[in-house]
């Protein structure tokens, strides 16, 4: 037929739209002129190379109650907490905690004011929750996010 048939009736133009997002898949990049055989890696492996750039611990659909991390209460105001981390990252990562006020520590639930880094490591991160009062020096403590709002630690360690 005649015309100009380069897309579906009431279809949005990617390139002519503020903001679209196009995505593309099964693409491999190669440096020089000769092509290599198409790595398809299992879904694990995948998962750890990614890994090693970026983790997220938290935010998981708004679980309630989902841990990040345990350890010592030092203070009656604060607790030291240790996450072993699942896979090696490149380097010692940058850490941000999203929403520190909406998680708890300790044994009974005890609001956290902060978090703050104390000592990274690529296979290690340890970590400082402050609250306000009510923790036992000594005890054993545990790092979680509330019932009802999202939270996220998120380690990166990119280039």
């Amino acid at each position: 037929g005649a015309g100009n048939f380069n897309s579906a009736t009431g279809a949005v133009s990617v390139a002519g739209t503020n903001g679209a997002t196009f995505y593309i898949t099964g693409v491999q990049l190669e440096k020089g002129s000769t092509a290599t055989s198409f790595d398809v890696r299992p879904y694990g492996t995948e998962l750890a190379l990614c890994q090693r750039y970026y983790q997220q611990i938290g935010k998981s659909n708004n679980v309630s109650y989902q841990p990040f991390a345990t350890g010592v209460c030092t203070s009656t105001t604060a607790a030291t907490l240790v996450i072993n981390l699942p896979v090696t990252m490149r380097g010692n990562p940058s850490f941000t905690f999203n929403n520190a006020a909406n998680t708890f520590t300790g044994t009974s639930g005890t609001r956290a004011t902060s978090v703050v880094t104390d000592v990274m490591s690529p296979t290690t991160v340890m970590y400082i929750v402050n609250v306000a009062s009510g923790l036992t020096t000594g005890n054993g403590a545990r790092h979680y996010q509330d019932g009802t709002s999202a939270s996220s630690l998120e380690l990166s360690a990119e280039l």
